[in-house]
């Protein structure tokens, strides 16, 4: 369980990232993918569902998934693994406000929605709202190149 008493939740979510990349999380690795969004779905009595991304062209692919609890929130983390590193997705139930203060935010006119860019360290993050819940993804890739993956597979809310 992760208290941020200052921070937003996006940014204290961005811990796991660290935690994972350092060993500090033990994970169950999976082959399937669909075992990974059934098993965080049952955690959160399937009132939400990570985001389901298909990032096998960018070869990367989900080889784990776990919840951490932010200020008594679930957080469904989706660890997506390859050649060039690691992506981690975060989905849980939000707003725009979770987003923090002194992100870099775009808006896509097409899909009329924001997203929200963000650092941390060497980790990039890219955050939008599809509905009520929220993703993001996090990674050390170039901003330029995630906030692209980020548009590209948002949904308009």
């Amino acid at each position: 369980v992760i208290k941020s008493d200052s921070e937003p939740i996006a940014v204290a979510a961005l811990e796991t990232y660290d935690g994972f990349v350092k060993g500090q999380f033990p994970v169950r690795r999976r082959d399937n993918a669909n075992e990974i969004v059934e098993q965080l779905s049952r955690t959160v009595g399937g009132h939400f569902h990570p985001m389901g991304y298909d990032l096998t062209a960018m070869g990367l692919r989900p080889v784990a998934g776990l919840v951490r609890e932010i200020d008594g929130r679930k957080v469904l983390v989706v660890i997506y693994q390859g050649p060039g590193g690691a992506l981690f997705c975060y989905t849980f139930i939000g707003s725009e406000t979770d987003a923090p203060p002194n992100a870099a935010r775009f808006f896509d006119a097409q899909k009329k929605i924001n997203l929200y860019a963000f650092s941390r360290g060497k980790v990039n993050a890219v955050f939008h709202r599809e509905g009520e819940v929220i993703c993001i993804l996090a990674s050390e890739m170039p901003m330029k190149e995630l906030l692209a993956l980020a548009q590209s597979k948002a949904k308009p809310s």
